[in-house]
C-alpha cells in the first residue's frame, strides 16, 4: 500500500477593530445662494479624509427639527476627487422652482472600518426667485381673479334689485278700475245730462 501524505495549512485571519477616523466638512465662504426660475444651480461641500475607504456623502434638506433627503430628479449629486484624501460632493438644480428654496446640509457617513455618528455641515441657504415674466403673469392672474369676483358680486346684486322691484306692492294688480279723470263727470253735468233727457222724453211723448 502507497502512504498518505497529509499537508496542512494555516490562516492567519485578523479582525480590524473600528478606528476614529478624522472627517472634515467644509463649504464655500459664500453660503447665500439667489437663482432665478427655472435656471440651474450648483451647491457643494469639501470633505477631507484620512481613511480609505472613502465616506459616503448625500444631501438633505432642512425642514423644521428634521433634515430630509434630497430626491433625484431635475438634481444630480456628483462627487469629484480633488486631492488623494480630498473631494467635492455637488448637488446641481437644473430648473430650480420656488418650492427648492430653502435651507441645504452636507451629509458626510463614515464607512468601515471607521467608527463615529454622521457629520453634518452647516447650512448653505438657497433663495429662488421670480422672473419679471412670472411677476407679470402673478399680477395677471390676480387681476382676472378680482375681475370674476367682481363681475360676480355685480351679477347677484342686479339680480336681487330686480327681485325686490318685482315684489315691490306698488307693482301689486288694483282690483278697482282703471282711473280715468277724463272720462269721469261732475255731479252738476250728470244732473244736467240728466234734465235733458228727461225733457227729450216728455217731447217725444206730447208728439206721439
Amino acid at each position: 500500500m502507497g502512504s498518505v501524505t497529509s499537508i496542512s495549512h494555516s490562516i492567519n485571519v485578523s479582525v480590524l477593530d473600528p478606528v476614529e477616523c478624522r472627517t472634515e466638512v467644509s463649504l464655500p465662504e459664500k453660503r447665500l445662494l439667489d437663482a432665478p426660475v427655472s435656471s440651474s444651480i450648483t451647491l457643494s461641500c469639501t470633505v477631507r479624509y484620512v481613511y480609505e475607504p472613502r465616506p459616503a456623502v448625500t444631501w438633505c434638506k432642512q425642514q423644521r427639527e428634521s433634515c430630509i433627503p434630497v430626491e433625484t430628479g431635475e438634481k444630480r449629486v456628483l462627487w469629484r476627487q480633488s486631492d488623494p484624501n480630498t473631494g467635492v460632493c455637488s448637488l446641481t438644480f437644473f430648473n430650480v422652482s420656488l418650492s427648492d428654496s430653502g435651507e441645504y446640509l452636507c451629509e458626510v457617513h463614515p464607512r468601515k472600518p471607521c467608527r463615529g455618528d454622521t457629520i453634518f455641515s452647516r447650512t448653505l441657504q438657497l433663495y429662488v426667485t421670480r422672473t419679471d415674466r412670472d411677476a407679470l403673469v402673478t399680477a395677471l392672474d390676480i387681476g382676472r381673479v378680482i375681475f370674476f369676483i367682481t363681475a360676480t358680486v355685480a351679477i347677484i346684486l342686479l339680480t336681487a334689485l330686480k327681485l325686490t322691484e318685482k315684489l315691490s306692492p306698488r307693482d301689486t294688480p288694483s282690483l278697482r278700475p282703471p282711473h280715468h279723470p277724463e272720462c269721469q263727470q261732475s255731479e252738476m253735468e250728470k244732473e244736467a245730462e240728466d234734465a235733458l233727457a228727461d225733457s227729450g222724453r216728455l217731447d217725444r211723448e206730447d208728439c206721439v
